[in-house]
């Protein structure tokens, strides 16, 4: 038999190596450890809240300069409403939501209600003026997550 034409067929080992499950393993936990909780309900809510809540801060200081009268913003631990005016009671002229026509009265999600299991605080009254000055700085916290409104300049951040 000629040695050229007889091929030894050696059996291919499928599988992974101890060293590679070991580091699969140590990834998965550094993920959940670090990933998870960042969507867990709540704090997806808190977030998702925090940047409406920027929104609209920014939105009534820009109305309050378009109209050059003054807007009122008042935060409660049940949400926020935004007014026309100086004062803003639980039946006044609300500021209408251009995304969906609605007026912010705190009634309803996307109306400036809270979403469950989230807290904001302080409880607090906020007024633009015509020039978009705010009353005063204000530092909000909303779970995990704060805004702070500018003295000076109205900026949020």
């Amino acid at each position: 038999m000629n040695d050229t034409l007889c091929l030894r067929h050696h059996p291919r080992q499928q599988g992974f190596t101890l060293v590679e499950l070991i580091l699969v393993l140590v990834l998965l936990g550094v993920l959940t450890a670090i990933v998870l909780p960042r969507f867990t309900q709540t704090g997806f809510a808190a977030y998702g809240y925090t940047e409406e809540l920027a929104s609209a801060i920014r939105f009534a200081q820009q109305s309050a300069v378009a109209a050059n009268q003054p807007i009122t913003l008042v935060f409660t631990t049940g949400g926020y409403r935004i007014c026309r005016g100086s004062l803003c009671p639980s039946d006044g002229d609300f500021l209408i939501n251009p995304g969906s026509g609605q007026p912010w009265d705190g009634s309803r999600s996307g109306r400036g209600q809270i979403p469950a299991g989230v807290t904001l605080s302080p409880a607090a009254n906020l007024t633009f003026d015509g020039l978009g000055v705010p009353s005063q700085g204000l530092l909000l916290q909303i779970d995990d997550y704060s805004l702070r409104i500018e003295a000076g300049t109205g900026h949020v951040h």
